[in-house]
């Protein structure tokens, strides 16, 4: 076994029962909030016209591979975390994101785009079986990779050389602009969700470091 995974193995055995809880209790929380929007609703929902971004990208249900890459993706940064402090700011912006997500859910229910009908594709049909068509806006998909992202450049940033580093922001922004180009092409989104949905992340990424800085002053606590 090379060097460099027994490196990332110890990295993510830090705090590795802290870790486990968090993602659990997160994933958890979120999906119970989530798809409790997708059954009720408060008000009517409602539609967008779609723009010439949205026209242009037609429907292609294979990008839902992409699509589901997230998943993936979102649970990366904080394995790699190593201080508990991290974790916390990581845990306070993923609940603001959730919760100002859900908020808009439940006063602004919108259709998304996506057809009815099965396609053939198998990761797609199983995806329409699950999740209903609402909760376009803001496209907590496009939140939740942009957040993703804000954190870990964050919290790795001092743990890496600049090479290193360059190289996984160029990665983070290819990987974050498939997802983006795949919520559209799969239909789940329209073009307008998705820099809503940006700016939610960012700012829930902003918030949680505030709140670090508030909590723990610099000349005491953990650098932010």
């Amino acid at each position: 076994m090379s060097e460099a995974a027994v490196a990332l193995g110890r990295r993510i055995l830090i705090e590795a029962r802290y870790k486990l809880a968090l993602l659990v209790g997160l994933t958890l929380g979120f999906s119970i909030g989530y798809f409790t929007l997708q059954q009720v609703t408060f008000f009517t929902p409602v539609t967008f016209s779609l723009t010439a971004l949205d026209r242009a990208i037609g429907f292609a249900p294979s990008w839902i591979y992409a699509y589901q890459s997230l998943y993936i993706l979102i649970p990366v940064p904080p394995l790699l975390t190593t201080r508990r402090s991290q974790l916390d700011v990581y845990t306070r912006g993923f609940v603001c994101l959730a919760l100002a997500g859900f908020a808009i859910f439940a006063v602004y229910p919108v259709i998304s785009p996506r057809p009815d009908g099965m396609t053939g594709v198998v990761a797609f049909d199983l995806l329409t079986r699950y999740e209903g068509k609402l909760n376009a806006f803001p496209s907590l998909h496009a939140g939740l990779a942009a957040y993703t992202l804000c954190y870990a450049y964050w919290a790795l940033q001092h743990e890496m050389s600049a090479r290193l580093r360059s190289a996984l922001v160029v990665l983070g922004l290819l990987w974050g602009g498939v997802i983006l180009y795949s919520t559209l092409a799969t239909k789940q989104h329209y073009a307008v969700d998705l820099p809503a949905g940006v700016l939610l992340g960012w700012l829930s990424h902003r918030w949680s470091r505030t709140r670090l800085r508030t909590t723990n002053p610099p000349n005491g606590g953990t650098p932010a």
